[in-house]
This record gives structure tokens, sequence and C-alpha cells, in this order.
């Protein structure tokens, strides 16, 4: 009653004629309206020809294939058969006839002579150290790399254009692996065929070249290309319009379509185009700008309902103070006390070291220094977020930890007995601690207050904010 498809198997086809038969084996109640041939995949390829290696022209030999069915040709040659190699060596342990540089910056290039133009997409062929902790590394790029930055492993070129490395960037050498259990050679596992991007081969002599950026752990037995007839190529000038899409950025050559210099987009921020924040009324802009072509592009970012931007107030020295109270654009009123962050600190002698990921240490019995502004004298709380990365079983009395405001000594809320452990600090989770819980302030001629804090040490740190909020007065006691 219904119609459809039904796969039989795979099949190829000879150029010519194809004979084709059905036979019916058992009784079945299949009715057949088409014979359908679907063509998936076009790697039919021909015996090879080897072309052998021109000692005089200094040129490498390599095989080429012919494909039955879409007329494409590929070209492979060994890794191994560099015809210059500038610094490079291979490393110990590498296996047999494999190519693994030994240092950063050291590469190898490839010469042959060719007698059409195509154009395709080179690959590599090889194994990685299944055994390695580096696993987790993208193919094209080292998330280990210079102040955790992501680096490109490799660099390679054909014929004077930087091959694009495309979105295999994402894909980690475990991914590549596989089945891990398919090993050979001292724990190397063997690598199917990975993409390096677009290419062209032109008719003549042909120039690629390989360089190791940063250490990783691939071995490379083959390289090859993959194309169909194209274009003589022209290198375009210079300072060759750049173009760009979601992805990627290149150059181009009148009535050229080959993209030359084809890379992935790196962006940066526009240093002649500083932000614009978003505010609670209001949307912002982030102008970026893509680290090699230069071009540029804006993003609005949305309208942010806790900005308000209208209560950042600058101290004396500088420093950005988030105030409380009724915001100005949209009169929404803002509850949370008057914060300052924990990096913007006065006096930064008395600070050891500021880490990221921690927050800001003091030097032993050194007082930080805050001055926030605030909208009026009165009572207020204090607060601070806090992280303790050692030691926490020592008490905060031991460490001795102390509180000051305007210069006065004031006397902490929290019991001086306990421990980072027991009010749960650690060098990964900041606690909110009240230091004082009402404290009678009155400012300065910049309508600050100065708040100080002191310890010995022990791994402690100021992390977040420091936050102010008004409380009621204390109640007279009666007699």
């Amino acid at each position: 009653s219904k119609e459809g498809y039904v796969p039989v198997g795979d099949v190829v086809l000879k150029e010519g004629v194809n004979e084709v038969s059905y036979k019916r084996v058992q009784t079945r109640n299949m009715l057949i309206k088409d014979f359908v041939f679907v063509v998936e995949e076009t790697t039919e390829w021909s015996d090879p020809t080897t072309v052998a290696a021109d000692a005089t022209a200094g040129t490498v030999a390599y095989k080429k294939y012919t494909n039955n069915l879409d007329g494409s040709i590929k070209i492979e040659f060994k890794a191994l058969d560099g015809t210059m190699a500038e610094g490079s060596e291979n490393k110990s342990g590498t296996p047999d006839g494999y190519l693994k540089l030994k240092t950063d910056g050291h590469s190898i290039s490839y010469k042959f002579n060719f007698d059409a133009n195509l154009d395709g997409k080179f690959y590599q062929r090889g194994m990685m150290d299944s055994y390695s902790s580096n696993k987790s590394c993208t193919y094209y790029t080292n998330s280990q790399g210079k102040n955790n930055e992501k680096e490109s492993n490799f660099e390679f070129t054909a014929n004077a254009v930087k091959v694009y490395t495309g979105d295999k960037r994402g894909v980690t050498y475990g991914t590549m692996l596989g089945d891990e259990a398919n090993t050979e050679n001292s724990g190397y596992s063997v690598v199917s065929d990975c993409e390096i991007g677009d290419a062209f081969i032109k008719n003549g002599e042909n120039n690629i070249t390989f360089k190791r950026l940063h250490s990783y752990n691939l071995t490379i037995s083959e390289f090859v290309f993959i194309g169909k007839a194209g274009n003589a190529h022209t290198a375009p000038a210079e300072n060759a319009e750049w173009h760009m899409d979601e992805n990627s950025h290149w150059q181009e050559v009148a009535n050229d379509s080959f993209k030359w210099n084809r890379a992935e987009n790196e962006w940066e921020a526009d240093p002649d185009h500083p932000d614009v924040p978003a505010t609670c009324v209001s949307t912002g802009k982030t102008y970026e700008r893509e680290k090699e072509s230069h071009l540029t592009r804006e993003k609005d970012t949305p309208i942010n309902p806790d900005a308000h931007a209208n209560l950042t107030v600058k101290n004396s020295d500088g420093k950005d103070v988030y105030m409380a109270g009724e915001c100005p654009a949209c009169h929404e009123t803002v509850e949370g006390g008057t914060r300052i962050a924990a990096t913007s600190y006065s006096n930064a002698a008395a600070v050891e070291s500021v880490d990221a990921s921690k927050g800001v240490k003091a030097k032993s019995n050194a007082e930080v220094e805050w001055k926030v502004v605030l909208p009026k004298d009165g009572y207020f709380s204090i607060a601070l977020d806090m992280k303790c990365d050692k030691n926490g079983n020592e008490t905060m009395s031991k460490r001795g930890f102390a509180l000051k405001v305007n210069d006065t000594v004031v006397a902490t809320t929290f019991d001086g007995t306990q421990t980072p452990d027991a009010l749960g600090m650690s060098a990964s989770n900041a606690v909110t601690i009240v230091l004082a819980d009402s404290v009678q302030i009155t400012r300065d001629e910049h309508n600050e207050v100065s708040i100080k804090l002191s310890c010995t040490g022990y791994r402690l740190y100021y992390t977040n904010y420091l936050v102010l909020t008004e409380v009621a007065a204390p109640t007279p006691s009666v007699e």
C-alpha cells in the first residue's frame, strides 16, 4: 500500500554498458516500480601511476590516481621525502616511515612537477600517540598555547598560499583517533585522512611547506591532494581587498574564485572604536577587528536591567563605586548596598598579589584600603567576599584579621575562633562575610569612607566586592 526505496546493496557501475539482473528466489508480496542507482561516494581510484623524483631538479616522487567515476585526481607523497628541511630532525621514538618534527619552528618542504592545473584540498595521513595527555588538544589549535590562548599547532602552505584549516580547528586528537585499541608502533593509533584545507596544484613546479609551530603528538605518513581541473591562479597583491563571511576571511583576484590566504576569523577589540556599554534603558555596542585582515564588525549588546550606569561614580582615586538608591534613568530602586570591586583598592603597596581566579592577597599585616563613596551619613553594615587558598583550619583570630573604618578599629561580627573551613571559604568558593553588621559612618569632604583590612596572611583572599548597606539606627536602650 506504500511506495518507497528499499536499499539492495553497494554496487559499482562501469563505463559503457552495464547489465543488472533481478531474480525471484521465494514468493513475496512486493511490487517493483523502478530500480534506482544513487552515487554516494566517488572513491573508485585507478591503479596509481608513480612519478619518480628528479635528482637534478630536486623534486620528490609521488603517486597519481584517477577517479574512474568523476575524473578527479589524487596525488600522494610521503612525509619523509622532503626536498628541503630547515633545521628539521625527526624526533626519536617516532614510528618508522612517519614524520614528526623535533622542535617548534622546524619545517620541511616538498617540490614536485605536475602537468595540469587542479583545484582541490590537501589532507594529511598519520598516527597519534594514544597514550598522550594531550588528547584534548585540538587538531589545528593547542588550547595550552602561550598565555592559555589558542594557537595553531602547524602552518601549511601550498604554492606560497597559506592553506585554510576550516572548521577542523575544533576537532581534538582524541576524536581523530577513534578506536584507541587500534594501536601500533609503541602506542600510536592510526589517524584517518584529515583535511587541511583549500589549495591548488599548478601546471609546472609546485612547492609545499609544513612547519611545526607548537608541540603536538601527531606523526604524518603522507600528504594527500584531491582535486579536479582548475585554473592557473595568480597571487593577489599584498594590498588586495579582504572578504569575509561568518567564519573566515580571504583575498581574491579579479575573475578568480580561489580564496587566497583564507583563514578562520580571530577577533580582537577594535582599538579605534571603544565599546559602548549597555545601560538599564539603552542597548550598547561592541566593536571588533579581525586580527589578520583588520576587517571590522559591530554587535549590539542588549539592555542590561542591572547596569544603572548612571549610578556609577568615581572615588577620589578614580575608582568606580556602584551606588545604591533610585536610578535616575529608569527610576528603579537599586538595592544590595554601595559596592566597590575588591581589585579597586587605593594602596597597591599593601597588596602582595592579584589573581583573577582567587582575588586580592594582602601583604602580611599590611592594611588594604578602599575608599567608598556614600550617598549620606548613617549606619551601615560592611561585607566582603573572601576565599581561602590554604590553611583553612587556622582560626580568623590567629590570622590577625582586623577592620578599620575611618582609621578607627571596629570589632568584626563573626566569631574570631571560626576557621575559613567553618565559614565555607575555599580556593574555589567565595563566601560573603559580614565584617560588621552596624557601624556609624560619617563621610569626609569627598563623601567617602575609608575601609581598611589587614591580616597576617595564611592565604586569605579578598574577591568580588566590598559592600556597604544602609541599616536602621540601633534602638536606644531604656533604663
